[in-house]
């Protein structure tokens, strides 16, 4: 059997958690002995590519990034041997369509699975993007039921745009995660957040938290370590400044491998997203959460996820709004998960724990059960390709 993965993603960019991802799931196809072609952005004509940055904003050179990448999959690659092609969507226009639609045509046997890592997503863009991207997203999403087989989320919709979805968990190769080391004694609670920064992380709640009780800051030693950067940054340092909180928020920048291991080492409890309900998502399967677990982290988070069926005592919740997080609930989380234990212990528990259910191979099962059962060898079937 043959698949090919198509993203507009670099795969080569081994600091992008997103990367890893991608290369996860084609590691698990391979594993199931299916021959995995790979279509990414090192697919696409440099010269071309960058000129037409310079020239043009962002959200045309993704749209044309994608639309040379089509154009490579139906040109360079042998369709007719192909059983799928598993697609990582970015923005859908109808170049893209179109493309679905030849693909079909070349070979109305494969099948198509799009994964949507984060469904709905329509407000989660801003600017330029939101206002020219996303009503030609909307357009052409309503011709994806036509090409498209399955759509793969991790959110709990039945369907999308018209087509059925595989329901699936966000997994991680815990083997690419080492447990943190609790060798290392510190004072005082440290929280970590590890993060492309944007609005619906609603990282502000907890910072606005800190600002509104600072005596509990001060008195329990918390430390906020924010690891990343993004557009969110700059209002964060802001309300640090303001509130006088410098001595209790630590900005690492981008940090990765070792860097960021020696952080995490220092951190008690991750800080999931807090903010997803600005987005208007309820329910998200989080990637951070998952590294979170496995590198034996509690958990706090602002969405609903999977522990919160569960009953993790690893694991708390707070309510989905603008709010500032209560500091005080925050130190009596800690106290419960940590008075009395090994830390070393906890660490292992929650590692061991979520690893039975979040490992990559098991979350990514049902996608490989479904194309093993439905993909065809033969090259066509008795149906016309819809117009």
């Amino acid at each position: 059997m043959k698949g090919v993965y198509f993203t507009t993603y670099d795969i080569r960019n081994q600091s992008d958690g997103v990367a890893k991802k991608i290369l996860s799931q084609i590691k698990c196809f391979q594993d199931a002995d299916i021959d995995m072609e790979i279509v990414d952005a090192n697919h696409m004509p440099i010269s071309n590519y960058f000129s037409l940055r310079k020239k043009m904003a962002k959200v045309f050179s993704t749209a044309y990034t994608t639309g040379c990448l089509y154009d490579y999959l139906i040109d360079k690659i042998d369709l007719k041997k192909i059983q799928f092609v598993y697609v990582r969507k970015g923005y859908c226009d109808m170049k893209q369509i179109r493309s679905l639609k030849k693909i079909k045509k070349i070979n109305p046997a494969i099948q198509i699975l799009m994964e949507i890592p984060t469904f709905p997503y329509d407000q989660e863009f801003g600017g330029r993007r939101k206002i020219l991207a996303i009503p030609r997203d909307k357009k052409a999403r309503m011709y994806l039921h036509k090409y498209v087989d399955k759509i793969v989320t991790y959110s709990n919709d039945k369907k999308i745009f018209g087509t059925p979805t595989l329901r699936i968990s966000n997994g991680i190769d815990y083997e690419r995660i080492s447990l943190k080391s609790s060798s290392c004694h510190h004072e005082g609670i440290h929280l970590i957040a590890v993060a492309f920064l944007d609005y619906w992380h609603g990282y502000d709640r907890l910072l606005l938290g800190m600002a509104k009780e600072q005596e509990l800051v001060r008195k329990n030693g918390l430390v906020f370590h924010l690891v990343g950067d993004g557009r969110t940054l700059a209002s964060y340092k802001q309300i640090v400044k303001e509130n006088k909180l410098e001595k209790h928020v630590i900005f690492h920048g981008r940090l990765h491998g070792e860097k960021l291991d020696v952080v995490y080492n220092e951190c008690d409890i991750g800080i999931d997203t807090l903010g997803r309900h600005r987005v208007g998502i309820s329910y998200n399967s989080t990637l951070k959460g998952k590294e979170y677990c496995a590198k034996g982290l509690p958990i706090i988070s602002g969405v609903t996820t999977e522990l919160d069926s569960m009953n993790c005592t690893y694991y708390y919740r707070v309510p989905a709004n603008d709010d500032p997080i209560s500091i005080k609930e925050i130190i009596q989380f800690y106290h419960r998960i940590y008075d009395g234990k090994d830390p070393k212990l906890i660490a292992k528990s929650i590692r061991e724990e979520s690893e039975k259910y979040f490992a990559f191979p098991n979350t990514f099962a049902p996608i490989v059960e479904y194309i093993k059962k439905n993909a065809v060898h033969e090259t066509f079937k008795s149906y016309e390709v819809p117009k």
